[in-house]
């Protein structure tokens, strides 16, 4: 009874996510966004990323000047 059970609710989900077409309900909510507000959106998820991308690039720089001017001194 348990595996008919799980059958016929796993095959009804199936049916009403192919309905659904969750996939163009997406497309057409985030069509409907104009250009500021869909850069806005961006701009947030990424600013905290790019913010740690920028610290570990200059501490990348720092630590590659501070190899090269110790190379120097010692030559």
């Amino acid at each position: 009874l348990r595996e008919r059970l799980i059958g016929l609710v796993v095959g009804r989900v199936v049916a009403l996510r192919n309905r659904i077409e969750v996939d163009k309900l997406i497309e057409n909510r985030v069509n409907q966004y104009d250009v500021h507000t869909m850069e806005g959106m961006f701009l947030s998820v990424t600013q905290q990323h790019l913010r740690w991308v920028s610290w570990f690039g200059a501490l990348l720089g720092a630590l590659i000047g501070c190899i090269q001017l110790a190379l120097n001194v010692l030559s």
